[in-house]
């Protein structure tokens, strides 16, 4: 899979982001509830790669595995032939659990901690945490606005010296594009002079 910029063709489907967001993605996520995404190889992927750490000694829970070997996968390909990892910070846009909470998933990290097996120059920075827990954005209609998500980001400046320069918000999924303009935000008020992109496992493209 390639790495392809959100552009003016489909930032439309990202209706949050704006022209000087800096976004890219591996694949297209189908959204909405076809009986056909089933059979959707990044639909898959995405489910597997979400599983809830209760899940953990079932026997389903090597698909969580694989899909984070896979996403891990991804980056590498991309860096291995771009040779420019040691000029980012990767960044985990923090899950819908705050990490008191059992139900907590570090996935984000562990496809991150991936890379940096294969990949030692990976630099991964756990800026960013919740203060109070949230409703998964795939499992409600009513999504938290920009300005919730920013006041609910709490930034670690201990994570913050000898960050780079450029620094990469990661996450496996772009819907609206809130919680990348939120983490941002909430990353620029700290450090201004920073550079900071998106990269994603998928974007969530809707049914028309």
């Amino acid at each position: 899979m390639f790495l392809r910029k959100i552009d003016e063709l489909t930032r439309p489907d990202h209706v949050l982001l704006d022209t000087s967001s800096d976004c890219y993605y591996f694949a297209d996520y189908p959204g909405g509830n076809r009986p056909e995404n089933l059979q959707n190889p990044i639909y898959s992927l995405i489910h597997n790669l979400k599983k809830k750490p209760n899940r953990r000694n079932t026997a389903s829970w090597r698909y969580k595995i694989e899909a984070i070997q896979r996403c891990s996968a991804m980056i590498i390909r991309y860096f291995e032939r771009a040779g420019n990892i040691d000029k980012y910070s990767f960044v985990p846009i923090p899950p819908s659990k705050n990490k008191s909470n059992p139900l907590y998933d570090p996935r984000l990290v562990h496809v991150l901690e991936g890379v940096k097996e294969r990949l030692p120059e990976c630099d991964i920075r756990d800026l960013l945490s919740l203060t109070s827990d949230m409703v998964a954005s795939h499992r409600t209609r009513i999504r938290p606005t920009i300005d919730e998500l920013y006041q609910n980001y709490r930034l670690d400046r201990s994570q913050l010296f000898g960050i780079r320069e450029n620094i990469i918000l990661f996450d496996d999924m772009i819907t609206l594009g809130a919680h990348f303009q939120a983490a941002k935000r909430k990353i620029l008020d700290s450090k201004e002079d920073a550079k900071v992109m998106g990269i994603f496992i998928s974007r969530c493209v809707q049914p028309e």
